[in-house]
Parts: structure tokens; sequence; C-alpha cells
């Protein structure tokens, strides 16, 4: 599961430094994975079973799909209360989008 970790930073250096260089569609290529793996994440510490944990360190391959993990996790949030607060404390009218001299000023602070 460190690796797990490891590999999400290691992606959105990447992504940041992607869309530093201005290839922003190699950026949004990398973006997909790290949406996946925290899924994974995700399923790890609120859906698999202890056994299912064990076997994914022993084994050379990850026993669950994406789609059964997503499922997974989207029933889950559905049904926690710790989501469901989430989601009643972030109105739509506080997740704006971030202006583009935002994201610009973000990505020339990344180091060199």
């Amino acid at each position: 599961m460190a690796g797990l970790l490891t590999t999400l930073i290691q992606y959105h250096h990447g992504i940041l430094l992607l869309v530093k260089a201005g290839d922003v569609r190699a950026a949004a290529a990398l973006a997909r994975d790290v949406v996946d793996n925290m899924y994974v994440a995700l399923w790890v510490n609120g859906c698999a079973s202890k056994d299912q944990v064990n076997k994914s360190k022993t084994d050379d391959r990850f026993l669950v799909t994406y789609p059964d993990i997503f499922e997974q996790v989207d029933s889950k949030c559905r049904t926690s209360a710790y989501f469901v607060d989430l989601k009643d404390r972030c109105s739509p009218v506080q997740l704006q989008p971030h202006r583009d001299s935002e994201v610009g000023t973000l990505v020339t602070r990344l180091p060199h």
C-alpha cells in the first residue's frame, strides 16, 4: 500500500510539471490514474476485508476489478454519515472552479 501512495505522489508531481510545461492533455491523462488509485485507497481503507488486503499484499495481481471497487466505494460513500455530512457542508456555491490565473500561480511555485 505504500507503493500506491508513492505512485499517487509521483503522478501528482508529473501532472504539475506537465501543466507547467503546457502539455495539458498529457496531464489530463495522468489525472485518470490519480482518480483510479484514489478509489483503490478508499476501498482499502473503507470497504476491503482483512483477507482481501492481506491477499493484495502477497499476490502478484489485484484481486478486485476497478468496476467492483468503484461500486463498493460509491455505495459506502452514499450511506456513510461522514460522506453525507461532507456533501452537505460542500454546497455547489462553495465548490467554485479555479481561474486560470490561480492555476498559473500554483504552477510557477513548483520546484525546478
